[in-house]
Order: structure tokens, then C-alpha cells, then sequence
């Protein structure tokens, strides 16, 4: 009997949202990384293809990306980073001018409008949270604590995608530099 509870719980566990979604980023970084699951790593010829693959996925699916940045941006973003910074980035740097490949700073430049827009969305929503609660809590002493609370669940969010973006500006003036 407790086999089958357990066999149902988890079973209820592994379709849930939070669930693919985070199976699925462990998954495009395993491969990324050039591993895969559940041990060892992938040959080089199949790990090239999946770094395409990643790269195109993401180029072609604006719906996917904006999903995956209102699911978890700070994971979403640490994951992503490995596409440019690295083998993968030189890889798609080195191949960028051949037929079917991407350009690595072409989909930067796309992964940065779309983390900006929720960036804007998330402002926004900080502000309509503060404009709803000064009306609430003018009286209220704790005011500023409430406020410094409501800016602090968004800290994460906003330093990932600062740090996104400074790691990856570093990484391509480093790579830059050794192409000179």
C-alpha cells in the first residue's frame, strides 16, 4: 500500500510545472557542459550538435525563453550564461559564418531584450507593489521595513541578470583579446 502511495505522490511530483521545468534547465546544462545523464560525458561530435540545438532552440522560440525567465530567471540565467562564455561560445564564435549555425552574439543580443523587457515588467511590478501598499501602510510604523521586504524578494532577480550580463561582457573581451 505504501509503495503505491509513494509510486502516486511521485508520479504527481514528476508532471508538475516546477518539476519539467527545473529537469529541463538541469538538462540543458548537463549538456552544455557537455555531459550527459546520468554519468560520463558526451563525444565531442554530439555535444557540438546539442550546443546548436540549444542555441537555434532558443534563437527561434521567444515564447520558450520569456516562459523559462518567468519561471526561474536566476536559474534560467546561470544555466544560459554556458553558451557564452567558454567551448560552447567559441564553438558557435568559430562557426558562426557556416550555413545552419548561429551567431552567439546575435542570440546575446535577443536573450538581452528579453531580460531587459522582464526586467521593465519586474520594475513595474515593484512599483504598483509600493504604490498599493503606501496607501496601506501609511499609518503603519513599519513601513520601511515592509518596503525594504517587497525590494528584497526581486534582489535575486535583478543581480542575476546583472551578473548575467557582466559575465559574459568579461568573457568576450577575454576571448576578444586572445583572438588578437
Amino acid at each position: 500500500m505504501l509503495n503505491i502511495m509513494d509510486s502516486k505522490q511521485k508520479y504527481e511530483v514528476e508532471k508538475s510545472r516546477s518539476y519539467i521545468g527545473y529537469k529541463l534547465l538541469w538538462i540543458i546544462k548537463l549538456y552544455l557542459e557537455g555531459r550527459q545523464f546520468p554519468y560520463g560525458s558526451l563525444a565531442k561530435e554530439q555535444w557540438k550538435i546539442n550546443v546548436l540545438q540549444i542555441a537555434r532552440f532558443l534563437m527561434e522560440n521567444s515564447k520558450f525563453v520569456n516562459d523559462l525567465i518567468d519561471f526561474d530567471s536566476v536559474v534560467f540565467l546561470d544555466v544560459i550564461q554556458r553558451l557564452f562564455y567558454g567551448e560552447p561560445y567559441w564553438f558557435l564564435d568559430k562557426t558562426k559564418s557556416q550555413k545552419n549555425s548561429i551567431n552567439p552574439d546575435q542570440l546575446l543580443q535577443k536573450i538581452r531584450f528579453y531580460v531587459f523587457d522582464k526586467a521593465r515588467e519586474y520594475q513595474d511590478t515593484q512599483k504598483n507593489k509600493v504604490s498599493r501598499n503606501l496607501n496601506k501602510h501609511l499609518e503603519n510604523k513599519n513601513f520601511d521595513e515592509d518596503i525594504d521586504n517587497l525590494l528584497e524578494q526581486d534582489a535575486p532577480v535583478m543581480k542575476a541578470f546583472y551578473e548575467f550580463f557582466v559575465n559574459v561582457q568579461v568573457e568576450h573581451f577575454n576571448y576578444r583579446r586572445k583572438l588578437k
